[in-house]
């Protein structure tokens, strides 16, 4: 299937899986970035289907994963 929520919906799917059967090996941002890739999946699926709509529902805006490396940095710079 060609269509852009089915598509979203298998990478939701695969995500999931992945986190599911590798967790204990997985590292901690590795866990993260699959819940990410799933976030991001349901918000597409969300924002290109009518069926889902809710008027009521507030979803907050997206926040990319950051390492705590690169927040270290830029607190570093700021002071």
């Amino acid at each position: 299937c060609a269509w852009r929520h089915c598509g979203a919906l298998a990478d939701a799917q695969e995500a999931i899986d992945e986190l599911e059967h590798l967790l204990g090996v997985l590292e901690p941002f590795e866990c993260l970035f699959c819940i990410d890739i799933v976030e991001r999946s349901l918000r597409d699926i969300f924002d290109v289907t009518t069926e889902y709509h809710d008027t009521t529902l507030q979803i907050p805006a997206y926040q990319p994963l950051q390492r705590m490396s690169d927040v270290n940095e830029e607190s570093s710079m700021d002071g």
